[in-house]
């Protein structure tokens, strides 16, 4: 009897402890208006908040690990006020905070998170606010799947560290889809702007902040940095902007990669496709700017150490390339074709090297103001070059009716290389101009991609063949010979008086040798083995 009390006690203690348990795991709190958040714990809102003019600010969050589920209702405050103040949800000085599934519409400010750190957001749309998203001193905290819609601003950054944004959409948002202000260590990827006033992503006064698959369409400027260091934009498509898709101001060490830039604004308001201004040692790869009004590539006063390399230019109603009051910036592998004015512009402009490109317009280089120096091919180098030649060099002057210099000019060797060299201006001469390449040519003395021996030894060289010989003097040299060719070779050697004493072992038998003799044979074999072996080793 006591044995079942027992038991029953510890059954019951068991169901206590599974309920307490599965209360604490799922149980959550329902919010219906707005209210402060005091105690740490899961809040849902059961329902949409429409609130009057009256209420600066409807969701406190006062306590650190809050996990607060809107579940798709609406935040929202009749009149819409555009005071900063007057806040959707207010995260200020707290700790490990989610937010999500929430709309949030009509508030001088959606979201504030201010000094606040490891902060969540996740599927929050806003509507018609002055700043949607502003985080101020915040620092490890993730904003993913965010949209606004008609507001000032989209999510704003302003001395944040390690953040990371994904997947935003930001339509209509006057002064920048996602600003970043004063920060460090931000990551944007994914990020879809349009029809700003100002910036698709703005980059001010940060450092190392990473934007990935950015796509910004009749904004004022597709990514914009400004007082920027170590910095990247990687895989950027701009479409339709009025001034610029790249403009990068008094940045310095960044890298741009995957940029495509079709088409914008009247002429007289672009800046050109990618524009630097006094920005130093930036790197651009791997851009296609097409069908733009102004400039492909503007890059003005006091921009030095900048590489531009694999890229296409054409079809633009300025200049290819535009460089005003800068020098020593670096350009190569890009073809620029079929520009309205020059294909490159320089004006006092300097010691800038070209090399490896194709030049396809009706004027291939312009020079204005003071002429200086500028290197126009690299040392000749047996590589294949933009042509297909087997040297790089210099450029390939050409012109949309085939009457370029490269298109005509004198190969005699067929090396790929213009004999005589290309003045531009004073001072300004591509030595190495690429020519026409046709293929390889048997007799120029060059071996090319396509020849060997075989089709063409007066260019090519016999194949060489290696032969190894064995040295004839001594057993124990021709063994070591044999060691270093093939080991296994030297076990065969060694076996071999095993073997032929094995034979002479088998002969005596005819002769009814008798056994201590025949161990005697076979001790005198193995002496003689194991002296070979010591000998080679």
């Amino acid at each position: 009897m006591v044995k079942i009390r027992k038991i029953i006690i510890l059954i019951a203690f068991l169901i206590v402890a599974f309920l307490f348990a599965f209360s604490q795991v799922y149980a959550y709190t329902e919010i219906t208006n707005c209210t402060n958040i005091t105690q740490p714990g899961e809040y849902r809102l059961v329902n949409d908040i429409i609130t009057g003019y009256d209420v600066q600010l409807c969701i406190d969050i006062q306590s650190d690990n809050v996990i607060f589920d809107c579940q798709g209702h609406i935040i929202s405050v009749i009149a819409g006020p555009t005071i900063e103040y007057y806040r959707g949800i207010d995260i200020s000085g707290r700790s490990n905070v989610t937010i999500k599934n929430c709309v949030i519409k009509n508030w001088g400010t959606g979201i504030i998170i201010d000094s606040s750190s490891y902060i969540i957001l996740n599927n929050i749309t806003v509507n018609v606010t002055k700043r949607a998203i502003y985080l101020n001193g915040a620092s490890y905290s993730t904003l993913s799947n965010i949209v606004v819609h008609d507001s000032s601003y989209g999510p704003f950054i302003f001395n944040g560290s390690y953040i990371t944004i994904s997947d935003v959409v930001a339509n209509r948002c006057n002064f920048g889809g996602v600003e970043i202000e004063y920060s460090n260590s931000v990551v944007l990827t994914n990020i879809f702007t349009n029809d700003s006033s100002y910036d698709g992503v703005y980059v001010g006064e940060s450092t190392n902040v990473t934007v990935i698959n950015v796509t910004s369409t009749y904004d004022s400027y597709g990514v914009h940095f400004s007082y920027s260091n170590n910095c990247a934009a990687i895989n950027i498509r701009a479409n339709y902007e009025y001034y610029s898709g790249i403009y990068i101001e008094f940045t310095d060490g960044s890298y741009f990669e995957g940029i495509t830039i079709n088409s914008s604004a009247e002429e007289s308001y672009s800046y050109g496709g990618i524009y630097t201004w006094e920005s130093n040692n930036n790197t651009f790869y791997n851009f296609y700017i097409f069908n733009l009004t102004g400039d492909g590539i503007s890059i003005n006063y006091n921009s030095y150490g900048n590489e531009f390399k694999n890229g296409i230019i054409e079809n633009v109603s300025g200049n290819g390339i535009n460089i005003d009051s800068s020098g020593n910036n670096t350009f190569h592998n890009i073809i620029i074709k079929n520009s309205d004015k020059c294909g490159i512009y320089l004006s006092s402009s300097g010691y800038n090297l070209f090399y490896n490109n194709i030049f396809m317009n009706r004027n291939n280089t312009c020079f204005a103001d003071n002429i200086y120096p500028n290197y126009w091919n690299t040392t000749l180098t047996s590589d294949t070059n933009i042509v297909g030649g087997p040297y790089i060099g210099g450029n390939y002057w050409g012109s949309p009716d085939g009457t370029g210099y490269s298109d005509t000019c004198v190969d005699a060797n067929y090396d790929g290389i213009c004999d005589n060299s290309y003045t531009l201006a004073t001072d300004n001469i591509d030595y190495l101009s690429l020519a026409k390449y046709v293929g390889p040519y048997c007799g120029n003395g060059i071996c090319e991609p396509g020849e060997d021996y075989n089709t063409c030894p007066a260019d090519c060289p016999a194949p060489t063949t290696t032969t190894t010989t064995i040295p004839s003097y001594g057993l124990i040299a021709t063994a070591r010979a044999i060691a270093r060719i093939n080991p296994f070779a030297l076990f065969i050697l060694v076996l071999i008086p095993v073997i032929i004493g094995e034979f002479v072992i088998k002969s005596f038998e005819e002769i009814k040798v008798n056994e201590p003799l025949k161990a005697a044979i076979r001790l005198l074999i193995l002496i003689i083995s194991l002296a070979l072996l010591a000998a080679v080793f």
